[in-house]
């Protein structure tokens, strides 16, 4: 299963940032960009492309799915992401207060 759920606080925005390494740390070829400006370059504070922009980051974590064939594991994992999404979409999020 998987929940996909915006951002809260400076923990979550932590490990927003720190996803790209650890996907990209094996490939010999990556750069990786300063933590620092990564951090600035997704900020409203720091970054006037949000002036102008509604965004939202959002934070995706998996748990695991446990079947013996582990094709249609995966399958069942894209499906749950698809339809997450397009709830999304088509309702949006819930309001927090």
């Amino acid at each position: 299963m998987i929940d996909v759920t915006p951002l809260v606080g400076r923990h979550d925005f932590g490990r927003f940032i720190d996803y790209a390494y650890t996907r990209n740390s094996g490939d010999p070829h990556w750069i990786p960009p300063l933590r620092l400006a990564e951090r600035e370059r997704l900020s409203p504070r720091h970054n006037p492309f949000f002036a102008h922009a509604a965004v939202e980051l959002l934070l995706a974590r998996r748990h695991e799915i446990h079947h013996p064939d582990p094709a249609l594991a995966i399958e069942l994992a894209c499906l749950q992401v698809t339809g997450a999404l397009r709830t999304l979409i088509l309702v949006g999020w819930p309001k927090t207060t």
